[in-house]
């Protein structure tokens, strides 16, 4: 079964998903955010961010952990 998928902006993220994003990457711009739930139930956002000519992609679990 496929990860179900689904675009969000930045203010639909929750808030510890905002709070790690505004504590550990502020330096980089916001560009695109991605919901993700895998089949056994897992839930993250997949978070693409930039700074300057780097693109950065980082996964970040509902609580605000960082996952990668």
């Amino acid at each position: 079964m496929r990860p179900f998928l689904q675009i969000v902006r930045q203010d639909e993220l929750p808030e510890a998903v905002n709070s790690t994003l505004n504590n550990q990457y502020r330096e980089y711009r916001f560009d695109e955010a991605e919901y993700i739930e895998k089949a056994d139930g897992t839930i993250y956002y997949r978070i693409e961010l930039e700074k300057g000519n780097v693109d950065k992609v980082v996964n970040i679990g509902e609580n605000g952990t960082v996952l990668s």
